[in-house]
């Protein structure tokens, strides 16, 4: 399934906690005005798109096979739990943004840069944040509920998986590869995937799973399927 536009709301929060604010900092007025100026321009530059492939889950003990691929999940396999079907997604925001943030390092407006940088960072998680959204309007209808997003460098799941994942995916569909050193491009992707289940689960997003109660980064859940504020 192809998704050639995907509807992506930023807040200043966001920005802010993608350039290390909590949310007790006091924010200077004129960065707090920056942020909005690169929110306004990063809304311009997106392109925010997604490819979406429908798989086949079968958990066996630490093992979890994926359309007949094999994957040794010994941390994971208790979420994909009475899953017999997961979504792969790999979401992007596409490169003008990132072309931008080169542009302006290179006029030497570094704050700007690394601002727009942040937007970026958020825009791709809040695509992610819609596709998953978007998909469990229509899982609802069969009864099905998601599991947290899970995807290579998620705790558990090796980057080495990333191939793979973008493969089964159909990330080419959206222009959307990874090198060798398993770097994304555009830099502004994800690549995830999403198990299904009869049996709703209190844990609907992926800072649920993991330990870094610290990381600047944790999502807290708000109303709505996987809805996550920074």
């Amino acid at each position: 399934m192809l998704l050639p536009q995907i509807p992506v709301e930023i807040q200043h929060q966001q920005v802010l906690g993608c350039l290390g604010a909590t949310g007790k900092q006091r924010i200077d007025r004129d960065l707090l005005d920056q942020v909005n100026e690169m929110i306004l321009l990063g809304k311009s530059l997106l392109q925010p798109a997604a490819a979406v492939a429908q798989v086949r889950v079968s958990p066996a003990g630490d093992t979890v096979y994926l359309s007949g691929a094999a994957f040794h999940l010994p941390d994971l396999s208790q979420w994909l739990k009475g899953c017999s079907v997961a979504s792969v997604a790999a979401v992007t925001v596409g490169e003008t943004i990132e072309k931008e943030v080169e542009r302006l390092f290179h006029r030497g407006l570094a704050t700007r840069a690394v601002i727009l940088d942040a937007v970026g960072t958020a825009a791709a998680e809040g695509a992610a944040n819609q596709v998953v959204k978007l998909l469990a309007r229509q899982m609802r209808i069969r009864g099905l509920f998601p599991t947290p997003r899970l995807g290579p460098g998620y705790r558990g799941l090796k980057m080495d998986y990333l191939p793979l994942f973008l493969e089964m995916a159909g990330g080419e569909q959206i222009a959307v590869t990874c090198n060798n050193f398993f770097q994304m491009n555009p830099v502004k992707s994800l690549c995830f995937m999403v198990g299904w289940s009869s049996e709703q689960q209190k844990e609907q997003v992926k800072c649920d799973f993991c330990h870094q109660a610290n990381c600047q980064f944790r999502a807290v859940r708000t109303e709505g399927e996987s809805g996550v504020v920074f």
